[in-house]
């Protein structure tokens, strides 16, 4: 399949890690990486679904996060890890980005990994490579760690809103573009911390505003983000404002702004950049409507166990889990039907959604012993 896409859409795939975990001394690092992975992966259904390597920008650690992991598995970090398994995710990680390591590595790396390079690459702004300005459409994704903080070091956080919370997400090195800060109600996030600690993330109110800088340029051309990290959902509150949307226009802005989480919820592992991508590049064209439903179906059908574990800690019958149930060609005990019927229900009805009349008539059947 093929992306059904003109050639001049440009793809930009951020990926990000706190500055805690992927930025600071080398020792300190964690063994695994929140979103390397995932870009490698991203790129590589891009490029099999026939996306030039040429409109795809990339914001990751790749080399950093794989010159890490050769250090430990040749014994030069002291981490307390055993060599050997820095060898495998070495390789692990290796075939999770092959064609992006193939086809020489992240555009942006190492230090570059900022919320700056993000602003600029986004906006088409400085050296190196970025957004051009003749680009017809533009999709980014980011995958990485988020949070809020409280605008004033002085507020308690209670629950987030839009006039005493401020939306990001996490970069692992500190932007040098001070200038996009000036903007932003940092106060609260340097409460007790050093100084700089805002400077390594990127603010839902700096993309806003690049959103803005990009639609005053070119009104009519279509964008299309993901968010993928916690809480991003807060970064799409601007857009459903009256004050905003009549001040901005926004509900005449061609864009179409996906998150993998609410506002105040963590995301999942994985959260929606698998079924994204995995919507992306089949060849099934569609309204952008039609393309969020498919990637709603698969995200809910991916993801079912959460929700069929959570059933099941609540429901929890010892006598039913004791029973060893007895399938053909199956070992005695390896097949439980509720299972199945319970995993069935919870992604056949519409989007991939809990069919609730289906669920009733299970438990009408299990209570009168007939399933």
């Amino acid at each position: 399949p093929r992306v059904q896409v003109a050639s001049g859409t440009y793809f930009v795939l951020v990926g990000g890690d706190a500055f805690q975990s992927q930025g600071g001394d080398p020792m300190n690092r964690d063994f695994m990486h929140t979103s390397v992975p995932f870009i490698g992966s991203a790129y590589g259904q891009l490029r099999r679904a026939g996306v030039q390597s040429t409109n795809i920008i990339t914001i990751a650690q790749v080399q950093e996060y794989m010159e890490q992991l050769v250090k430990g598995a040749h014994g030069v970090l002291d981490t307390g890890i055993e060599r050997k398994f820095y060898a495998a995710q070495m390789e692990r990680t290796r075939l999770q980005c092959k064609e992006l390591l193939e086809e020489g590595c992240a555009d942006w790396d190492y230090s570059d990994v900022n919320p700056g390079t993000v602003w600029s690459v986004l906006l088409g702004e400085g050296p190196g490579k970025v957004v051009p300005q003749d680009c017809q459409a533009l999709l980014f994704a980011i995958y990485s760690h988020g949070d809020y903080h409280s605008t004033t070091a002085s507020a308690a956080q209670g629950a987030p809103d839009y006039l005493s919370t401020e939306w990001f997400v996490h970069l692992p090195h500190p932007s040098q573009n001070a200038d996009m800060y000036e903007f932003v109600a940092t106060e609260g996030a340097n409460a007790g911390c050093a100084s700089n600690r805002h400077h390594t993330y990127l603010y839902g109110t700096q993309i806003r505003q690049i959103l803005h800088k990009l639609f005053h340029r070119n009104p009519s051309r279509p964008v299309l983000g993901l968010l993928n990290y916690c809480t991003s959902g807060g970064v799409l509150d601007f857009m459903r404002r009256d004050s905003v949307r009549r001040a901005f226009g926004t509900d005449q802005w061609p864009l179409y702004l996906m998150s993998a989480a609410q506002k105040d919820t963590d995301a999942l592992v994985g959260g929606v950049w698998e079924a994204f991508f995995e919507a992306l590049t089949e060849d099934d064209a569609g309204t952008m409507e039609a393309f969020f439903r498919r990637v709603q179906a698969k995200y809910y059908r991916n993801n079912r166990f959460e929700l069929l574990n959570r059933i099941k800690s609540q429901c929890y019958v010892p006598e039913v889990w004791e029973v060893q149930f007895q399938f053909p060609g199956k070992k005695d005990g390896t097949v439980d039907p509720w299972h199945q019927d319970l995993s069935l229900c919870l992604a056949s009805g519409e989007h991939g959604q809990p069919d609730w009349d289906m669920l009733q008539q299970l438990e009408r059947a299990y209570k009168a012993g007939s399933a």
